[in-house]
């Protein structure tokens, strides 16, 4: 059986993929197959025959492990599993359904213009909320042809930044892999630096980021962690704040988030501060 990556190397590659080929005299299938522990079976491909390939859009850089059993047509099964380890960064993919997401990025896009972000021509529009534009807060760009361009006379969004959260419409459901830099942003109490600021008293949109940065590549829709592991709740997060609310794509309605609920790699959360001072 030939397998890439061979087992027990170092790949630099920015996608790489794992190939399993079995030798052609007999019909092989796959019963099972596991990608750090997930199963990944029906990500599988075949390619000519006894070729199968898992081909992720991204891989957290660091060690892998796959675990496979196969059976060939007499019923004949093999088990076996082989590691390797990634050097370069995986991109973070974000995936959309169809319709409006209210999303954000763990940390700030290494090119952060929007036409370098949301690169998937099945993106329409996108968003933002900026709390500091009292007269118009909305943030608006719409997608023409290749070009990102403000709606109508009003603002639009030029760059994707880590501490903000996103309205994004997609006419169909897909994944945008957008690469991001190592998570060096302050978490939303500590939005200034003068602790006389305060949330004004209405709705803000933020985003979830990673400040450690160890969930900043394929990570979205993990529980955010702090660096011991302890998971982080939105109290933690967001402070005293009044209410909290992110979207269900799928079901098209908000869903409460309590303080003592965990927050989201990739969620755009809305939230009332109610002029609630939250510097620490």
């Amino acid at each position: 059986i030939r397998i890439h990556p061979p087992n027990g190397a170092s790949i630099n590659e920015e996608r790489p993929f794992v190939l399993l080929e079995f030798p052609e005299e007999v019909k092989v299938d796959l019963a099972s197959a596991e990608f750090d522990g997930e199963n990944v079976l029906d990500a599988f491909e075949v390619v000519n025959g006894n070729k199968f390939v898992y081909w992720p859009l991204s891989m957290n850089r660091g060690e892998h492990n796959v675990e496979i059993d196969a059976v060939d047509a007499a019923g004949n099964e093999i088990s076996f599993d082989f590691e390797f380890a990634t050097t370069q960064r995986g991109d973070f993919v974000m995936p959309l359904v169809a319709g409006w997401n209210a999303v954000s990025v763990p940390a700030d896009p290494i090119d952060p213009e929007i036409e370098n972000v949301f690169t998937d021509p099945a993106i329409e529009a996108v968003i933002s909320w900026d709390r500091y534009e009292i007269e118009n807060p909305w943030a608006l760009s719409i997608r023409d042809d290749d070009r990102w361009e403000p709606w109508s006379a009003g603002r639009g969004v030029t760059a994707i930044q880590a501490r903000s959260g996103y309205w994004v419409k997609s006419s169909r459901f897909i994944e945008q892999p957008i690469a991001l830099g190592r998570g060096t942003a302050i978490i939303p109490k500590n939005y200034s630096d003068n602790c006389d600021d305060y949330w004004p008293s209405f709705w803000i949109f933020v985003g979830v980021f990673d400040e450690d940065g160890d969930q900043t590549e394929d990570d979205y829709g993990e529980t955010l962690r702090r660096q011991d592991g302890a998971e982080v709740t939105a109290r933690e997060y967001l402070g005293h704040y009044g209410r909290a609310y992110t979207w269900d794509a799928i079901g098209s309605r908000y869903e409460k988030l309590d303080p003592s609920d965990t927050m989201t790699i990739g969620d755009g959360v809305w939230v009332d501060g109610f002029g609630i001072n939250l510097c620490p």
